[in-house]
């Protein structure tokens, strides 16, 4: 849990807040909003092509107007 807390605080927390919306959406109720781990997992390893293939992640590239970097 510590790692995990690190590697948020490092690569995540300047762009996303639990709670509230910041550079991108808030993570609270990620996992309603994407139900399947592995299409999150993918996402978040490349983010340009998960944004092609999937309606949400190109709703969120139009919300907020910038996409998320990739994180291997």
């Amino acid at each position: 849990a510590d790692s995990g807390k690190i590697i948020f605080m490092m690569q995540c927390a300047s762009c996303h807040k639990i709670f509230t919306d910041g550079t991108g959406p808030a993570l609270a109720g990620v996992t309603s909003r994407v139900n399947d781990m592995n299409v999150l997992r993918a996402f978040i390893r490349n983010p340009p092509k998960l944004t092609q293939e999937n309606s949400y992640f190109s709703c969120l590239l139009y919300r907020y107007g910038s996409m998320m970097t990739s994180h291997e």
